[in-house]
């Protein structure tokens, strides 16, 4: 795969659900290549979803043969009350406190361990939990109330 057959299926994925009606307005993804190693993200104002709520990303990229390893990113979705989950896959030096692939929900810590996931999987899930009725009741509209 190419650098070029990968940021098309990356817009891509982005235009389906656009297509569906769950993002809004302008997409500001950005790109670059130097050599083999690219770098494909949002800029502010990131994504939007059709209840405000904000999806921000960032991967990068090696290319090796042609083949797409993810190296790096960063996908974070934001409601417009606070609350918000970011998957992470970053070097790390401890990973017990700080797994390669992990989750934050709220809080810079803890690093929850988590499975490599990809763009896709993470706007099905978003998708599946704050947008498809029939799974919502119960967790959109929740109010929390945390101390740390």
């Amino acid at each position: 795969m190419t650098w070029s057959d990968y940021t098309s299926k990356i817009r891509a994925i982005i235009n389906e659900f656009g297509r569906r009606g769950l993002i809004i307005g302008e997409v500001p993804l950005k790109s670059r290549l130097v050599k083999n190693k690219g770098e494909i993200f949002t800029k502010a104002p990131h994504i939007t979803f059709q209840d405000n709520a904000i999806f921000e990303f960032s991967e990068e990229i090696s290319i090796v043969s042609n083949h797409v390893h993810v190296d790096a990113y960063k996908y974070q979705y934001q409601r417009v009350g606070g609350y918000y989950f970011r998957y992470e896959k970053e070097p790390t030096e401890d990973v017990i406190w700080k797994p390669p692939e992990h989750l934050h929900v709220l809080l810079k810590a803890p690093h929850f361990n988590s499975p490599f996931v990809t763009l896709e999987q993470v706007f099905r899930l978003i998708e599946v939990n704050f947008y498809q009725e029939t799974r919502r009741k119960g967790i959109v509209g929740v109010k929390l109330e945390i101390t740390i």
